[in-house]
């Protein structure tokens, strides 16, 4: 992800999210030597992103998100891939996320690249208001 990237990047986060993170927030992230950035391309189209902090040995894949009429076809499983690649080179042997429970689609791309149920925060997600599955992956 670079500076040029970003107004298409929220315009996806708009459109992906009931609470999106505003421009000056990516702007931040890409500043931030523990945070990694990665989009996605489609004919130099940019149609997806993501966004993994880094703390040691840990890490949270906070944002993943594919444009709307470009998701299923494979953009997000590339994503979470490089994500993962860039995670163990760091050493990190966790990945933790939060997914809205409803969110099937993330949760079964999640459990294909072997994430599993950590635990539930009730009530988490505003707009509407829904549970957040807390999902982990240990990292080889």
């Amino acid at each position: 992800m670079e500076t040029g990237d970003l107004e298409d990047v929220v315009s996806i986060e708009k459109r992906s999210f009931s609470t999106s993170w505003p421009l000056p927030t990516f702007h931040k992230l890409l500043m931030d030597p523990n945070v990694e950035v990665w989009v996605a391309l489609q004919n130099e189209c940019l149609i997806g992103y993501a966004v993994l902090w880094c703390m040691r040995e840990e890490a949270e894949l906070t944002n993943i998100a594919v444009r709307e009429g470009k998701r299923n076809r494979g953009a997000g499983s590339t994503l979470l891939s490089k994500v993962l690649d860039v995670a163990v080179s760091l050493n990190v042997q966790s990945v933790f996320l939060e997914v809205r429970s409803s969110n099937q689609d993330a949760i079964s791309l999640y459990e294909r690249f072997n994430f599993h149920l950590l635990r539930i925060r009730k009530n988490y997600y505003r707009e509407p208001l829904e549970d957040a599955l807390i999902l982990r992956k240990v990292l080889e």
